[in-house]
């Protein structure tokens, strides 16, 4: 099952055990419950969609594969038993930064893993609803979130970070697909200067326009692409000492065959 979901993406796992994920060392106890914060804006939410955005088919997938999990965060939206979350609706970087800055959601909600997937609002309106902010100024902001706020508010934390979804240009002009794959392209550098605990995953190349309810928000279907390219980051977390982008993981024992490694020590809570 697992090899055949994370090939959907291209990445292979092989376990060393047919049991799966009981052979991995997740805290070095099955039992411990692993709390996953999915952090972003109206995609997170699950905005336009029937059942709760792409966390739905997710937290079956971790389930499915004995990830003892719990989605927080201060919302809850969706039909499945573990709802929590911070999708917040509208938000642009700047944004979440003030949420993790001035609202304490990371020492509130107390994550192991962040899943973090945010950009669409800058790239598609820019901070003020008309195209001012650019590519360039949306990265820095990244940047900023990422080895500033988050690295101060969660030092413990292991942070997954994903490319944005396409965005059509029926909606957004036809400047909007240049500008996601700028943006996209560089969120790989940023995440690789945060340090050890931070990694990416491509959303943007599981899904197409034709996976969007409206030009920007993904369908059931377009939801259910997502979920397996964050299954893949999460379980290379969970392997211990994968930090860095661009994982690849072959291993189920080392990270030595994972390409673009950054390091960095086994998933503790805080």
């Amino acid at each position: 099952m697992i090899r055949r979901v994370l090939a959907i993406v291209l990445i292979v796992l092989c376990v060393s055990s047919p049991t799966g994920i009981e052979a991995w060392p997740v805290h070095g106890n099955a039992n411990t419950v692993i709390r996953i914060m999915p952090l972003g804006d109206s995609i997170t939410q699950g905005l336009n969609t029937s059942y709760g955005s792409y966390r739905r088919l997710l937290y079956s997938l971790l389930i499915a594969n004995g990830v003892n999990v719990e989605f927080v965060g201060d919302l809850s939206d969706g039909t499945f038993p573990s709802p929590m979350h911070e999708g917040l609706t509208g938000y642009y970087i700047d944004g979440i930064r003030g949420q993790v800055t001035f609202n304490s959601i990371i020492e509130r909600n107390n994550p192991s893993i962040i899943l973090l997937l945010i950009g669409t609002n800058d790239i598609w309106h820019g901070p003020t609803d008309t195209p001012t902010e650019t590519p360039s100024d949306a990265l820095t902001l990244l940047g900023l979130l990422l080895s500033g706020d988050i690295t101060t508010h969660g030092p413990n934390v292991k942070v997954i970070v994903a490319s944005i979804p396409p965005i059509a240009s029926f909606v957004a002009g036809p400047t909007v697909s240049s500008n996601v794959n700028v943006y996209n392209a560089g969120i790989p550098a940023a995440v690789a200067a945060a340090g050890a605990n931070f990694s990416f995953v491509d959303v943007n190349a599981a899904l197409t326009t034709s996976d969007l309810v409206d030009g920007v928000h993904p369908t059931d279907a377009g939801n259910d692409k997502i979920a397996p390219v964050w299954l893949a980051g999460i379980l290379a977390v969970l392997l211990g000492n994968c930090g860095g982008g661009g994982l690849l993981v072959t291993s189920s024992t080392d990270c030595s065959n994972v390409l673009q490694s950054g390091g960095g020590d086994n998933l503790t809570p805080n």
